[in-house]
């Protein structure tokens, strides 16, 4: 029993001079508890049915306290021997106290990169209804813009139309002006050599023009329409000239004619005055004179030719 228990306490002081991890310690103190109670199951429970049994328990009796009364080892070999198991196991604390850290830390460091990655997703998420939302403005944009252009294009096509058919008739309003006037052009003709045949010599009026008259006595005569409020008249004047005969008392007419070769009106240059007369003096030879005077015409009345004779 001896053997054994030297035996038993070399091993625990083998392996508390060897380094040991807290593993190896747990083993070792499990293993320490399952002696001592195998120990006190044997103290405790001996076998009561068994007289013949008693000297032996005597003796075990004996021998339980003579290894009682073994010397023990100092308390300060214990401490010594327990010394590096402490700082082992202090050191292995330690590092679960690290590793513990070392946990929280990852823990901390995975929740705040959950925590990043649920801000991008609600960023990505916004950016994206953002620009879902700009890509919905932007077709609604386009589809009034062609909208627009569609309704401008309608109405620059029916402007064109109206233009081109504006353009139509004014085009075939200037042909049947064209037409017409050249029909007018040809009647006047007509007319006029009617009336030229009918009353030759007549002159086409010309309104601030100066004519110059075949007439013995009659040098030239200028024609202006006078305008006012109360009537339209036409002034003319005369300038009369004598270079041949040696006194001369001319008798001049001057005669207006409208459009269709109608007499209009005529004024006299008489040397005795009379009714539409206007006196004039003799003239002698070289003299020039001139005189001025009016026609009364009415309004719907225009003259178109006049004569002298």
């Amino acid at each position: 029993m001896r053997n054994e228990s030297a035996k038993a306490d070399s091993e625990h002081h083998d392996r508390q001079s060897e380094p040991v991890s807290l593993d190896a310690v747990g083993s070792s103190i499990a293993d320490d508890t399952d002696v001592a109670g195998e120990r006190a199951t044997e103290v405790k429970v001996p076998d009561a049915g068994a007289s013949d049994d008693i000297a032996a328990d005597e003796s075990f009796a004996s021998r339980v306290t003579d290894a009682s009364s073994e010397p023990q080892p100092a308390p300060d070999t214990v401490a010594e021997n327990q010394r590096p198991a402490g700082k082992e196991v202090s050191s292995a604390a330690a590092a679960g106290s690290r590793s513990v850290n070392s946990g929280q830390t990852a823990g901390d460091r995975s929740s705040r990169r959950r925590r990043s990655l649920n801000s991008m997703a609600r960023k990505l998420e916004h950016a994206t209804r953002r620009l879902r939302h700009q890509r919905i403005a932007m077709v609604v944009l386009i589809g009034i813009a062609a909208l627009i252009l569609l309704v401008t294009v309608g109405i620059s096509t029916s402007a064109g139309n109206q233009e081109r058919d504006m353009e139509f008739r004014l085009n075939r309003k200037d042909i049947e002006i064209a037409k017409l006037r050249a029909t007018v052009e040809q009647q006047q003709a007509s007319i006029k050599g009617f009336v030229n045949q009918r009353l030759p010599g007549l002159i086409d009026m010309e309104f601030d023009r100066v004519f110059e008259v075949d007439h013995p006595y009659v040098r030239t005569i200028a024609f202006t329409n006078v305008r006012t409020k109360q009537n339209n008249g036409y002034e003319f004047r005369i300038v009369l000239e004598n270079q041949t005969a040696p006194i001369a008392a001319p008798a001049i007419d001057i005669i207006l004619f409208g459009a269709l070769g109608l007499e209009i009106d005529r004024r006299k240059l008489r040397v005795d005055r009379g009714v539409n007369t206007i006196e004039i003096e003799i003239l002698s030879r070289g003299d020039v004179r001139s005189y001025v005077d009016s026609f009364s015409v009415q309004e719907d009345a225009a003259p178109a030719y006049f004569l002298v004779r």
